[in-house]
Formats: structure tokens, sequence, C-alpha cells
């Protein structure tokens, strides 16, 4: 079998038509040699016992005659033959005989084994047996007609086998072999994974070629058909399997070996770790994964042995060594056989920093909101205090000695009134007013008294913006941004050292806010205060911008100042950070959105030395009666004639009552029964020109949610002090005047 598998199909035909013709013909020669032969021979015996009996019947007469002449002569002729090689008579005691030179021996049985024919022959005469006659005939020239006989017919045998196996060959070649070779490289390129240009020659000479034809076509085309259907399955695994933003791993599972390599990852798993593709497939799931977290992979495997799925929240390890949060799902399968598993690696790492802002916002909100909620009695209180103190302050003359008490009071609560605000503003619920600001030249203004705050220790070093950083600003509440920043710097140093501040523009990208997990593209104005203190570890940067939590010793500081600016760059839509590490000093960066503007304007001053008195009549409406008794006390002593109201409902039936007399409506923007804002609204509708100022001690975005207070409306926020709201009550009532 070895030979034959070894070969073509032509050649074992060939091979089997060569043999088969050669036998078939060798021995269809043979028996037609033997034929011819057997038929030669009996003719030479035939004429050679012809020639026999007739030369016999010629010696019977001079045998009989003893006429020893006549047969002399009758065998001297015969000898005339030259098939005849000798001539022996016996008779009566006497032997006649001719025999030719070259024949050696006269025995008929040599001669016989010598190729010679010997014919015996009786002679009779009249019945009488006479003598015994003896031929002797060469038979070698039939010998060799024989074999030129055999020559030739063995010459044309093998010649009419070769014609025959030629023939058989090219039919063979042309109605199998041919067929068989197209169809064979047709199917060569099929299995090779090409596809074939042409297709396998049709109309073929055999049914089976045919049916092979046909099969094979449609093969082919279910072949095409899975072909498209896998390409295309594979082309969704690829787009799926690389195009996830998870990082994807897929590596045989072997219950007897734990650190199988990957067999293939995505991309994403490339980029996150920082790995190349190949490096990836020469690594296992230990290998991405810190020793702190080879538990895990533990686990993972277990759950895999178990339920054929796990889902588990551990971390990665990148080339550079640093470890990222990740949540990993595996699951289990089967291909042709081998297992494999394919693991989903999800980044979270924006989500924890997500949900660390989102509790971070949430419970500056709870405080905000406890802030805001204490605000409105609060400022009541202050109000009243401020409001007396004023007023006992103004009727004390210089020398008195409670007037120094009363300022001591009046400071105190002035101290709570910005206590107040800066719990607000910390909540980020008081209101600001911005404007077109230039950034440098706010904090050229605002470097002398920085170096008065830090001290003579400290090196105090500027590096502004070689351009303008335009921004829209409170100018006020960003210089209280630098003070604390810088007050947080001095004190992280009390042996002195250098601080920093500067300023730039800062052009920010997607890879920008992906990086720092803030922010929006476009351009913004950054200002960098940095020292060389003490620094500050992990924990403690991540509660630095938390309300009343300070590294100070008690009594030495609030806990609010970082709380402070952190609610005022939220108010501005900006954005800060905090850099430190321990003993290495720390660097606060300040994001604010930067504006193009037309033109900075000055601030407008309110004259000193305006007259505060009154002669109009002022309808004051306030739910708190000791702040609506204070208000009118103060508002009497200046001149005002004063008509009280405790609510909305109330100031609507005494500006019914008295509307021809009033000038102005001081009303409380909240009040039960009937809103400020509402008991305007109707006062309106009826008397069009009638003016007010709205006071609040609620927050700003309280006022804002409610949609208590129309754009342009006058509003005074409590505390205020006393020389202030007759100002502002001046004001208006100056301007209903023109």
């Amino acid at each position: 079998m070895s030979f034959w598998s070894r070969r073509s199909i032509a050649s074992i035909l060939a091979a089997i038509l060569l043999v088969t013709s050669t036998i078939v013909l060798g021995l269809t020669g043979m028996l037609a040699f033997r034929a011819l032969s057997l038929r030669e021979a009996n003719a030479v015996k035939r004429q050679m016992a012809f020639q026999t009996r007739t030369l016999a019947e010629a010696l019977a007469l001079p045998l009989w005659n003893f006429d020893d002449g006549q047969m002399g002569r009758i065998l001297d002729s015969s000898m005339g033959d030259s098939t005849t090689m000798g001539i022996r008579v016996r008779a009566g005691g006497r032997t006649w005989s001719r025999f030719r030179p070259e024949v050696q021996e006269t025995y008929a049985d040599k001669m016989n084994q010598n190729g010679f024919m010997v014919e015996t022959r009786e002679i009779r005469r009249d019945g009488v047996p006479l003598g015994t006659l003896e031929t002797f005939y060469d038979t070698r020239y039939m010998q060799e007609e024989v074999s030129r006989f055999k020559r030739i017919l063995l010459s044309g045998i093998l010649g009419f086998d070769l014609i025959l196996v030629l023939v058989l060959y090219l039919l063979i070649w042309h109605a199998v072999i041919k067929p068989i070779r197209s169809l064979e490289k047709f199917a060569e390129d099929v299995s090779s994974g090409l596809r074939p240009t042409g297709e396998p020659e049709g109309n073929q000479p055999c049914l089976e070629m045919n049916h092979l034809h046909r099969s094979i076509d449609g093969m082919v085309a279910l072949l095409d058909q899975r072909y498209a259907k896998l390409m295309g399955s594979e082309q969704r695994f690829r787009a799926l399997f690389n195009g996830s933003g998870d990082a994807m791993y897929m590596r045989e599972f072997t219950p007897d070996n734990p650190r199988s390599p990957f067999v293939e990852v995505n991309e994403a798993a490339c980029r996150k770790l920082g790995y190349t593709r190949e490096e990836l497939l020469r690594m296992n799931p230990y290998d991405i994964s810190p020793e702190s977290s080879a538990e895990s992979v533990d686990q993972v495997r277990a759950d895999l042995l178990a339920n054929g799925s796990a889902v588990l929240a551990t971390t990665h390890r990148t080339k550079e060594g640093r470890a990222i949060p990740v949540e990993v799902s595996a699951h289990r399968f089967e291909i042709a056989g081998r297992t494999f598993v394919l693991s989903s690696a999800r980044d979270v790492s924006d989500r924890h920093r997500l949900e660390n802002q989102l509790r971070h916002s949430q419970k500056m909100e709870s405080l905000g909101m406890l802030a805001g909620g204490i605000a409105h009695d609060f400022n009541n209180i202050l109000q009243v205090i401020t409001s007396f103190g004023s007023l006992m302050r103004e009727g004390l003359g210089k020398d008195d000695p409670n007037r120094e008490k009363l300022g001591h009071i009046l400071a105190a609560a002035e101290k709570a009134s910005k206590l107040t605000r800066s719990l607000l503003t910390f909540g980020r619920k008081d209101s600001i007013e911005p404007k077109p600001s230039e950034l440098n030249e706010l904090v050229r203004r605002v470097n002398a008294f920085l170096k008065r705050l830090i001290g003579e220790d400290i090196n105090l070093v500027t590096h502004p913006c070689a351009g303008p950083l335009d921004v829209f600003i409170d100018e006020g509440q960003i210089e209280q941004v630098l003070v604390n920043l810088v007050a947080n710097a001095r004190d992280a140093m009390p042996k002195g050292g250098t601080l920093t501040i500067q300023t730039d523009a800062v052009a920010m990208d997607e890879d920008f806010i992906r990086f720092h997990g803030f922010g929006a593209v476009g351009s913004w104005a950054q200002i960098s205060v940095s020292d060389t203190g003490a620094g500050m570890d992990e924990a403690t940067r991540l509660k630095i911008f938390d309300p009343f939590f300070t590294t100070k010793p008690a009594g030495k500081g609030t806990g609010l100042g970082l709380a402070i600016v952190y609610g005022i760059i939220q108010q501005h839509r900006g954005q800060i950070n905090v850099y430190s590490e321990p003993g290495r000093g720390t660097t606060f960066r300040v994001y604010l959105p930067l504006h193009a503007q037309a033109s900075i304007q000055a601030p407008d001053l309110n004259p000193e030395n305006r007259s505060l008195k009154g002669t109009e009549t002022i309808l004051v409406a306030e739910d708190e009666t000791v702040v609506r008794e204070v208000i009118a006390h103060m508002l009497e002593e200046k001149g005002y004639t004063v008509i009280q109201a405790s609510d909305g409902q109330e100031a609507l039936e005494r500006y019914a009552e008295h509307g021809d007399k009033i000038d102005l409506l001081l009303m409380d923007l909240i009040m039960p029964r009937l809103s400020g804002k509402d008991a305007y609204d109707r006062i309106r509708s009826k008397w069009p020109a009638a003016r007010v100022i709205f006071s609040s001690g609620y927050t700003a975005d309280i006022i804002q949610s409610r949609g208590d207070l129309d754009e342009g409306a006058e509003l005074v926020m409590k505390p205020v002090a006393p020389r202030d709201l007759l100002l502002k009550i001046r004001d208006v009532l100056d301007r209903k005047r023109e």
C-alpha cells in the first residue's frame, strides 16, 4: 500500500493497464504461437509422411525384383530434396542407405533429439512386407521459421500492448484523470482558504464526475455561506472586542494551570495598562494584578469553576506600576472542546472619583442648606442688634463711656454678620456681583496687602501672565480667595519660606479633563498659590475643603477658610484643586473661565456726606415685630412718617387706607398670609406709581427658587447697617422725585 499511496491515480491506472494488457496479450500470443507451432509441425509431418509413403511405393518394385541399380537411382533422386538428410532401407538382411556428409549420427533416436525428424515406413508389395524404410528429414529450418515468427509475434504483441496502453491511458486521462485533476485543483483552492476565480469543467464524460462536480459546487456554495456568516461574526466580534472601552482578555481555562497566558486582548487593555499586545499575550491575570489582589484572582477562578461566571471588584497594575481600580466580569465558554474565559475589566477610577465628588457635594449641600436655614432668623436678630446699637450710639456724646461699649457690641454684630456671610458663601447661597475684571491687575492690586499679611520671614514671588486674563468675577470675593489661600500658606511655613503666586492662561481639552476629572473644554485663567511648607498627606488633602476641618490647634482656626474659598470658586463656575506631599509644600490651583470684554468700569462710589433725613411717608411691612419696630423708630428719628404692617395682607389694607399719602413701601419679601411680592403686585395693579424696597434675611438661592423677585427690583439683605438702609431709601425716593 505504501507504493500505491505515494502514486497518482494516473500512474496507478497506467501500471494496472500495462501489466494487465501485457499478461493478456502474452497469454494470447503464447496460445497463438503454440497453435501455429503445432499446425506447422503437423503440416511438416504430413508432408514427410507423404514423401516417405511415396518413396516406399517407389522402392517396392525394385526391392521385389532385387534391382539394386534401380533402388540406388531412386535413393539418389530422393536425396535431391534439401530437407532430406538421409535414407535407410532394410530388407532381407541387407541395408541400403544414403546420408549427407554433415550427418554425423544415423541412429533414429539420436536424430530425433538433435532436431531431425525420422519417418519409418514398411515397404509392401501386394500386401507382402518387403522391408523397412527410414527417412531422415531436417526440421531446423522450421524451428528458425518458428523463432522468426515468434519474434515477429512478440514484437507485434509488445507494440500493440503499448499502443493499447497509450490509447487507454489517453481515454482514461480525458475521461477520469483530467476531470479529477480539475476537481482536485478546485478543491485545493477551496480548502486552502482561497476563493477560486474559475470553476471546475462541467459536462464531465461520466456520471460520477458530474455528480462529484455538482457536490463540490454545492460544498463551495455552502462554504461560501458559512464563510460569509463566519466572517460577519468575526467582524462583529472584532468590532465589539476592540471597540469596547473596557479592557478585555481571553485565555484558555485549564484547572491544572491557573497561570495560562492570554490568547487575545483588545486595544483598550493595551491602552489602559500601557503594554503592547505582544507583551500582554505573554502574561496572565496574576501578572497584571498587584500582590495584594492575588486572592481576588483566586476567587474569580473558584467562581468560574463553580458557576461558570464571576464578578469582582479588584485592582490592576499598569506597566508603570500604578494601581487602577477595576470591576472584573468573567465568563467561561467552550470552543471545539476547549474551555476559554473571556474577562472584561472596567476602569472605575472615574466612578470612584465622581462618587467622592458627589459625597463631597452632598456634604457641602447639606451644610449649605443648614447655613441657609438659620440665616433668616439669625440675620433678623443681627438686624435688631445693629439697628438699636447704632441708634443708641448716635444718641450718646463723644465722651460718654457707654459709646465705647456700644462700639464693641456693634463690632461683634459685624463679626457675626461676616460669619453668617462666610457660611452662606461656603454654601454658595450668598449672591455675588460679578463684573469684567483683569486678573493680573487684581493680583497686583492685592499684592501689597498680602505682603503685610505674611510677614517678613516669607518671600512672596509673583509671576503674572504675559498677556491679559479677562474674567467675569466678583473682585471682592476673589480677593478673599487669595487672602485665605495666602493665610493658609503662611500658617504652613511657621519658620519662613517662599510663597509663589502665578497666573496663566490654560486651554482645557478632553485629555486635560479626563486626567484631572473636572473642567470644560475651553480657555481658562489659572491662579497658582504655592508654598514651601510642611505639606499634607493624602487623607488631609481629601478633607481640606470640608467646613470646620482644620489641622490647627483648638482655638487657632475656624476651619472655614478653605471651605469659603471652595464655595466662592464654585459660585464663579470655576474649579479648584490642590496638590501636596508631606515635606514638599502645597500648591492650590484656581481655574476661572476667561471672558472677552470691551472695557472694565470703575466701581461707583456713594458719597459719604449725603443727608439721611426725610419727611416722606413709608409703609414698613415686617413679620418680625422687633425688627419692624426698630426700623420704624430709626426712620421716625430721621423725620419720616411710618405706617406699620405685620404681614402682606395688612400692608395691602394699610395702603388702601393711606395710599395717597404713602411715598415708599419697605417690605419683607417673605411673610405669612401674603408675601411681600404678592402684596406689592396687588398694590401696583391699583396704584402703578407705588415704589418698593424689599428686604430679606433668606438666602439669595431661596429667593430665586421661589421666583419672588423681578429683575431690577430693589433688595437689601439683612442684616443691613442703618446708614446703608437710609441711603438706599433716599436713593429710591430721590429717583421718584426726578
